[in-house]
């Protein structure tokens, strides 16, 4: 019997057990025609099906809750690599830039670049050549110009 490394029985184990003692209750009761055996399949079997059910439904939830978080946080990695490239190339950086120096692809990087320059975050200018570069003012050389 495997238990996790608290002790309790897992969702699985607990309606196994419920299931056993429902079933062996139940066919004393239906062999022997005796209304005391109603007594522990109701006491011990039901509440054991009934923990192991709600435990496996919990489990789902949580799963259900640590995958839709997931994307959430690998973007917010993302974003940290964004701001860390900026941050050492002095608050100018492209999409290039931040291929190179980070694990992004150039649509990813593009991607989050515009998004963070549509909530104010930093803004896109396009240099005479026409590169554009996105600057972040926190990490701008001139910092007492914003202030």
């Amino acid at each position: 019997m495997s238990r996790r490394g608290d002790g309790r029985k897992s969702g699985g184990e607990e309606i196994i057990g419920g299931v056993t003692l429902v079933t062996v209750f139940g066919l004393l009761f239906l062999s022997t025609h005796q209304w005391f055996w109603l007594f522990p399949l109701c006491f011990a079997g039901l509440p054991a099906l009934l923990r192991g059910v709600q435990r496996v439904y919990s489990q789902r939830a949580l799963l259900r809750q640590r995958r839709a978080e997931a994307p959430r946080d690998a973007e917010a990695e993302s974003t940290r690599q964004i701001l860390r490239v900026a941050k050492e190339n002095h608050g100018k950086v492209t999409p290039a830039l931040i291929t190179l120096n980070s694990a992004l692809s150039l649509e990813e990087a593009e991607r989050l670049l515009q998004s963070m320059t549509s909530k104010g975050y930093a803004s896109m200018n396009v240099t005479d050549s026409g590169r554009i570069v996105y600057e972040f003012p926190e990490f701008s050389d001139r910092l007492d110009e914003i202030e």
